[in-house]
This record gives structure tokens, C-alpha cells and sequence, in this order.
């Protein structure tokens, strides 16, 4: 059977949001609805429950996907999400650079 050449075209991710702030677009939630769950080592972990959008009155409209337990949810702007994300980023992918104590 003749190699026949690959034709198949990948598709783009449907889900892509487009980078543009709530302040563009007022579709975007100007907020993620957040759970911060702390371990007991201290380690935190983040679960999300839904968005917020800020209305032209000044009053912020929610869509929760879910409640926590404990009843207890933090609204994170969405811009500084995105910079913490990004912050996160940079930091994993930078080497440690912590000195070596005790090597020769």
C-alpha cells in the first residue's frame, strides 16, 4: 500500500478565550469565584466555583457552578489571576538557583 500523505487538519480548541480584560468585553466575568482550601502543612489549594460579572450599575452578578462546604468563597479579579498564573510560570520555569551548600 502507497504512503498516502496525512490530510487530516488539526482543529482549534473551541474553549480558547480570547486575552481580553472584562473592561473590553462585557461577556468576560470581571471575577473568578474562588475556594482557597488550606492544608495542614500550609500548602494552598484552589478550586474554582463559578464567575462574576460587574454590572454598568456597579453591581456584581454571580454564577456559581457549586458551593463550598464551609460556605466561604473569595471573588479574585480576573486580571490579577492572570498575573499570579504568570508569575507562577516564570518561577517554575526558571532554574533554582539556590547555592549548592556543602559541595566542593
Amino acid at each position: 500500500m502507497e504512503n498516502q500523505p496525512n490530510t487530516t487538519q488539526e482543529k482549534e480548541p473551541v474553549n480558547e478565550q480570547p486575552e481580553n480584560s472584562a473592561a473590553d468585553n462585557p461577556n468576560q466575568p470581571s471575577h473568578a469565584m474562588l475556594h482557597i482550601e488550606r492544608g495542614r502543612d500550609g500548602t494552598e489549594f484552589t478550586h474554582r466555583y463559578g464567575a462574576a460579572w460587574t454590572s454598568d450599575d456597579g453591581d456584581i452578578d454571580m454564577k456559581l457552578n457549586g458551593m463550598p462546604l464551609d460556605g466561604r468563597l473569595t471573588a479574585r479579579p480576573m486580571e490579577k489571576l492572570k498575573r499570579l498564573r504568570a508569575e507562577r510560570e516564570q518561577a517554575a520555569a526558571q532554574p533554582d538557583q539556590q547555592p549548592d551548600i556543602g559541595q566542593p
